[in-house]
């Protein structure tokens, strides 16, 4: 929890899919393949896709991010919660129906957004957001970042505990969601698809989300023993080694008894304490511009 909320942290990605007509008639194309938008949800401080979704890229982010606000506000979790939007999604629809469905909200916001946020000159206010002849109040805050550009938020949290340093330090609570994707994309890889129809890549992609999941549970367990042995915070999993550690036992536990099942979750929790990396709290890693897809030609050997 952060200061009595539950954070989730709202992102959007593309996947390269193989260039098969049926896929290619269902999601869109990108380039010689096709492609799809998928958007996740993330519990940022338990490091859980909470909900996720694949589908046509001609869906927007924000028309999908919608479907995050409702299924966030379905969840059967205690403590209020709060969703953290990164640029581009902010909107009067969406700031409305965050209103709607009870949830709170910090967002990014462009400086073209809204030009009286721009034009303040104190480090937080409010602004009214209208459209249709209704209103909405939202409070403004605005700090520098180490580059010296001006970070600009908008929130439905008034609490005047909760200040600028408060607000600064959960926009950058959303970075394990950009991590999550560098996990799926990049160590699971995500793209790499064996289904050549759209029901089998949802299949995929949702298997994709699950061993994501259970990689964060695995690392969390592995993180309680490791801070046992060494000192506090200073060591984590290793995400590389217990993706591999994972994809070789998984299918193992899975289909043994549950008691056998259980024994093998413990030993790969134990094999993931065996490869740490050290904690760099703080680094920050400047933005790349997006690569083209690495599997959008390709599809896994059928076993």
């Amino acid at each position: 929890m952060w200061n009595g909320y539950r954070i989730f942290g709202v992102g959007g990605s593309m996947a390269a899919l193989p260039a098969s007509g049926s896929l290619a008639g269902y999601f869109g194309t990108n380039g010689k393949g096709s492609a799809a938008r998928m958007p996740i949800l993330c519990d940022m401080l338990n490091d859980i896709v909470a909900y996720a979704l694949i589908e046509p890229k001609k869906k927007g982010g924000r028309a999908l991010a919608m479907a995050h606000i409702k299924a966030c506000a379905a969840l059967g979790c205690a403590g209020r919660k709060l969703l953290v939007f990164d640029r581009g999604y902010a909107s009067f629809k969406m700031v409305e129906e965050l209103g709607k469905q009870g949830l709170y909200f910090l967002m990014r916001v462009k400086r073209k957004f809204n030009l009286e946020i721009y034009a303040q000159e104190a480090a937080g206010g409010h602004v009214f957001l209208e459209k249709g002849g209704k209103r909405i109040k939202v409070r403004v805050v605005k700090f520098k970042l180490e580059s010296g550009e001006m970070e600009m938020l908008i929130t439905n949290v008034w609490e005047k505990r909760l200040g600028k340093k408060a607000f600064k330090k959960l926009c950058f609570l959303r970075w394990p969601t950009e991590v999550k994707y560098d996990i799926v994309k990049n160590k699971l890889q995500v793209g790499n698809f064996n289904a050549m129809a759209a029901e089998g890549a949802k299949q995929d992609f949702f298997a994709c989300m699950l061993l994501a999941n259970l990689a964060a549970a695995a690392a969390a367990d592995a993180l309680n023993e490791i801070c046992r042995a060494r000192k506090k915070h200073q060591y984590k999993a290793n995400m590389n080694e217990l993706v591999g550690i994972i994809k070789d036992h998984l299918a193992d536990a899975i289909l043994k008894t549950a008691r056998k099942g259980a024994k093998v979750a413990r030993a790969i929790v134990v094999l993931a304490e065996l490869y740490v990396v050290p904690r760099r709290p703080g680094r920050s890693t400047p933005r790349r511009a997006p690569r083209k897809g690495k599997f959008h030609h390709n599809k896994k050997a059928n076993c």
